[in-house]
Parts: structure tokens; sequence; C-alpha cells
């Protein structure tokens, strides 16, 4: 077993020089004519003054949560045969460690994926496969690295901290690196693997995780090297074909790992069952993303269609298609939890070993991110063709350019939803897990059972009506951080247009990387509060109502924080591609007269979209602009996508 926990370091490497590969081939790409390169150039300012701000800020608040780690950890938090103060110090570092290794994986992510911006652009002057291949690839840097760079730290951390010669400690000391790299899901797929291991005495019910990931890491570059674009079908089409050979190397990888490291007894092969079921829950969330968001299925094109009259039904429209996609998302997940936990079941009474439901989701959810790395790199693409567009538009390439470059946006449209829908349903499994290991740490710190959360007490109703209200007020919090994130901008441009009039006639060059850096600090400042919230309701719940109704509190708001996320993702998803679906001509009267750019359509599409932008994400700002003037670009974050005010003429007054 050994051996085989040896595919972890090796994938992450293999994963790593892929990685450096395919920036390789990205930056040695063309970078197009002088004016798309004058408009890059300027987006790379944006980028630095952007990873200035928010990495600095992130590697104090790194600082600041590593003596608070350590401090909460030596005061409440225990582990077998280790000392307070020995789990405090080891929790601390390897939350350190994680967080550098997320902050490493992000500042190299963002620059490859800014020098792709242009060189997609270019690309795009001849073929939209090699625009595709390029987009994908920079945006597979970031996505390897994630996954690649949390995987070789935590092997790491196991490694360094006695995992094959303690390894009922291993799992409690390494479990900050998961929190310091925003990667808690690998930890929450140990549910029932420490316990197991109690009985069994084999420590790969607790390597499991790290195993399967890395036979997921490799499956998702192949699947990225497999993409081939094509001149005459559709982008995603090439896309999808990708992601399918990734879903079928993953089952392949998960019928070899379950039956080499979790065939007790002769069971292994529930465990794969239950690992295939979130492997096609991943593909289930892809078509349900690509159904309500893709501008050939119906519920765009239905608000492509209200947007003829006007800005009010076109909101309408895509309010009902963001409530109506709640339905086979929940179902899918519901369908994912019951068929995993059965499995599970199912090898428990093969075996005659306990906890075999709650692991039966553990490697259920492990299955749905094994392909992380494929759908964190179509999640980049979406911006790198965003902002190619951008560029294209702003150094006025030709117009069979900004075609190629709008089919494309159109897709980075769809796969920026779809790996939010991704994210939303591994949440949901993971969600369960850490739900059950609440109950359990509940019931060892009390020493009396606790596998009952009842409603019908008035305490834990209230935890539960709370809980579903915080999710509320947070996404109120973070969306009016948009608001105000985007009137800095505002401010910031018109109060440079004013002292620089030059900026007016192309003599005076804006600067670009204060506008960032003011909306950057802008953004960070205004997430203070949802940031606390989510912190601190919990423990004021937990102190007032006592355990039972924090445990309503998690499950309730849980619930409603996914739906609520399905709601607004793929209804922002659905708003922003009905108005590429306008802008692409496919939207006709009943004489079969295209309504496209310029008509009043168009202009409540765009309503629609600026509605739906802080919905699929509270961090994206989108400055005003006419269609008709060149612009400079300025925007939130410079990975994000470059939509900006204009120039030479005069900036409307409206808010973002």
């Amino acid at each position: 077993m050994e051996g085989l926990l040896w595919v972890v370091p090796i994938s992450g490497v293999v994963a790593l020089a892929v990685a450096g590969y395919f920036a390789y081939d990205v930056l040695r790409s063309p970078t197009g004519t002088p004016e798309m390169q004058e408009v890059a150039g300027a987006i790379y300012e944006a980028a630095l003054a952007f990873i200035r701000r928010q990495y600095r800020t992130i590697f104090l608040l790194a600082l600041g949560g590593v003596i608070v780690i350590g401090v909460v950890i030596y005061f409440f938090e225990s582990a077998p045969g280790v000392k307070p103060e020995e789990l405090a110090i080891k929790t601390s570092i390897a939350f350190f460690v994680g967080a550098l290794c997320s902050m490493a994986s992000g500042i190299l992510g963002m620059f490859v994926a800014v020098k792709s911006n242009l060189r997609t652009a270019a690309a795009a002057q001849h073929s939209v496969a090699d625009a595709l291949r390029i987009a994908l690839r920079g945006g597979a840097v970031s996505g390897i690295l994630v996954v690649a760079l949390s995987l070789i730290g935590v092997f790491a951390m196991f490694i360094a901290y006695g995992g094959f010669t303690n390894p009922d400690q291993a799992p409690f000391t390494i479990v900050g690196f998961g929190f310091g790299a925003s990667f808690v899901a690998l930890f929450a797929q140990l549910g029932g693997g420490v316990a197991i291991f109690t009985v069994t005495h084999n420590v790969a019910w607790i390597v499991f995780p790290l195993v399967v990931r890395g036979f997921g890491l490799i499956a998702s570059v192949i699947g990225i090297f497999t993409v081939r674009g094509s001149d005459t079908k559709s982008p995603m089409s090439s896309l999808n074909l990708g992601y399918y050979i990734t879903v079928a190397l993953s089952i392949g990888g998960m019928y070899f790992v379950t039956n080499s490291m979790l065939n007790e007894r002769g069971g292994g092969i529930w465990f794969f069952y239950a690992g295939v079921v979130g492997i096609l829950t991943s593909l289930a969330f892809v078509f349900i993303t690509q159904y309500y968001t893709a501008g050939s299925w119906r519920p765009v094109k239905e608000i492509a269609e209200a947007a003829k009259t006007g800005p009010a039904t076109t909101i309408i429209s895509g309010i009902a298609v963001g409530f109506e996609t709640t339905a086979a998302s929940a179902i899918a997940i519901a369908i994912a939890l019951f068929l995993s936990h059965y499995f599970g079941e199912q090898w428990g009474t093969a075996t005659g070993l306990p906890h075999g439901g709650i692991y039966g989701t553990a490697v259920a959810t492990m299955g749905m991110l094994m392909s992380a790395a494929f759908i964190l790199a179509e999640d980049t693409f979406g911006p790198i063709t965003d902002n190619a567009g951008g560029v294209a538009s702003m150094a006025r390439a030709s117009e069979e350019t900004r075609e190629r470059t709008d089919r494309l946006d159109a897709v980075g449209n769809t796969t920026k939803a779809l790996t939010k829908g991704y994210a939303v349903g591994s949440a949901a499994l993971a969600a369960f897990l850490l739900f059950s290991a609440y109950l359990d740490k509940v019931a060892q710190l009390t020493g009396k059972p606790f596998d009952t959360v009842d409603l019908a007490k008035v305490n834990v109703f209230l935890g539960g009506f709370l809980g579903a209200m915080l999710v509320y007020l947070f996404s109120s919090l973070a969306i009016r951080a948009v608001g105000r994130a985007g009137a800095a901008i505002i401010q910031e441009v018109r109060t440079q247009f004013r002292e620089h009039p030059g900026i007016m006639t192309g003599a005076e060059r804006p600067n670009y990387g204060r506008v960032v850096d003011i909306t950057t600090a802008s953004a960070l400042r205004n997430m203070i509060a949802p940031g606390l919230l989510a912190v601190g309701a919990p423990i004021v719940v937990g102190v007032l109502l006592k355990a039972e109704a924090e445990a309503a509190l998690l499950m309730v708001g849980t619930m409603a924080g996914v739906i609520l996320a399905t709601v607004l993702n793929n209804g922002g998803g659905a708003w922003d591609n009905a108005k590429k679906y306008i802008e692409s001509g496919e939207l006709k009267d009943e004489n079969g007269k295209v309504i496209g750019k310029g008509t009043p359509a168009h202009a409540a599409a765009v309503v629609g979209d600026t509605v739906g932008d802080p919905s699929v994400t509270s961090a994206r700002v989108r400055a005003p602009r006419r269609r008709s003037c060149r612009s400079s670009p300025a925007r939130t974050s410079p990975a994000e996508g470059t939509r900006a005010t204009t120039t030479p003429c005069v900036p409307r007054s409206s808010s973002p």
C-alpha cells in the first residue's frame, strides 16, 4: 500500500511539469498586432496592481491566522497521543504552508492567464482552434497548480508529521493545511476513514483520498491534452470531449484504487460503485449547467425572447430560470447522497465493519473531485476568452476575429457557470460529511451519543431558521460590496478624466494600476463584514443556543446555501449568454429580421447581464461603456476580464 501512496507525489510532480509546458506553449505563441499589445500591456499593468494589493493582504491575514489557529487548537482541540502545544504548532505550520501553496498557484496562474489574453486574441485572427488551445492551456496552468501543489503539500506534511509511524495522529496535525489552502474538501472526505482505521489498523483508509486525487489529476491532464478545437464545430463540443475522456480515465482509476486499498474482506467493489456515483454526479452537473446557461438551449433563448419587451421582462425571465434550475441540481445531489450512502452500507453488510455509509459518501465526493483540475482549467478559460474579446474589440480587430472571440466568450460564460455548479455539487456532498463529523465531535466532547437533531425543540428550530437567514444576509453583503467597488471605479475614472483631460484625446495614458488598486482595496474592505458574519454567527448560536441548535444552523444553512448558489450561478450565466445570443444575431423578429447589437432588445439584455454579473460572482464589476468608442481596460480583477470606461468619448454617468 505504501508503494501506491507514492502515486501522490509522482502525479503532483508530473502535473507541475505539464503546467510548465503549458505555460511555455502559451508564452511562445504570437502576440498579435501592436494595437493588441498596447491593450494587453494595460491589462498586465492592472494585473500587477491587483496581485500586489490582493496577495499582500492575504499574506498578512495568513500570518494572523497562524496565531489564531495555534491558540484555538491549543485550548480547544486534542488528538490521540499528541501534546496540546505540539498539536497547536504543527497545525499552525500546516496552515501556513497551505496558504503559501495557495498563494503561489494563484500568482503564477494569474500571470499566465493575463499573458494568455493577448495570445488568444492574436490566434483568433486565424483560427478558433488555436485560440481555444491557448485559452484552455492558459487556464490549465492555474487549475493544475492548485491541485498539484495541494497534493504535494499534503503528502509532504503527512510524511513530515509521521504519517506512517503514527497514522492515527497525522490526520489531526495536517488538517491545518486544508484550511490554509482553502482546500478543506480534501479533508472532508476523511469522514469515517479515521474511524475505520481504528478497527482495521489499515492506514489505507486515511490516505485513500490522496491517492485517488493523484489518479484524478493525471486523468485531468490527459483530458486537457486531448482537447483539439475546430473552426467548424462548437468549442463547447471540443471541451466536452476532453472532459468525457477525463471521466472515463477517472472511473478506471477509481476501480484500481478502491480494489487495491479499500478491498477489506473483499468488499471493495461497493466503494467503487460509490465512487462512480460521484464521478457521474460531476457529469450531471456539467449537463445541467450547460442546459441552463448555453445559448443552444431553451432557457437562454427564453431570456433573449423576453428582452424584446424590455429590461423588466428580461430580469423576470432570468429570475425564473434561476429558480427553475434548483430542481435538477437538488435532485442530482439527493440521488448521489442516497446511492453512495447505500453502497457504503452494503460494504458494511458484506464485511461486518462499521461506518461504511458515511465513508461511501466520502468516496463519492472524492470521485466528483477527481476531475477538479480539468474543471478549474475551464473556470480560468472563461475570463481568458472574455479578456481576449476585450483585447480584440479595443484593438479594432477584424469582424472575423471578433466573431471568433465572441464564440469563445459565449462558451467561457458557460464554463465559468459550470465550474461554480460543480463546486456547489461537491460542496453539498462534502457538507454531509462535515455535518456528520460535527455530530461525532460533540459526542466525543460530551461523552454522550449525539446522532439526532430534533427540530421540534424551539432552540433547534431557531438555529435552523437563523442558518437559512444567514445565507441571504451574507449574499446581500457580498453583492453590496460589488456595488461599492463599482462606485469606487466610477469615481476614480471620473477623477482621472477631470484631472487629466489629455486622456480624452489620447495625449495622456490613464493610470490603470491605480484604478485596480483602489477597486481591490475597496472589495477587500467591504468583504470584512461578510467574513465576520460567516465566522461569528455560528459561534454566537453555539454559545447561546447550544450544540443541537448549532447542528441545525449548519444543516439548514448549508441546504439553503446550496439552493441559493444554484439560483445565482445559473441565472447569472443565463443572463450573460442571452446577451451573447442577441449579439451573435440569433434573435429574430416575427418577420425573420435579425435583432442584434444596438437594438432596444440588446440594451435590455445588457441590463440583464449587468444584474447577472454580481450574481455569478460578487467580485466582478463592469464599468459603463459605449459600443461605438475605443475602450481602455479597468476592471476589478484583471484575470476576470476587462470592460471599462471609454476614451476618447465621455463616459456615461450611469452606475455599473
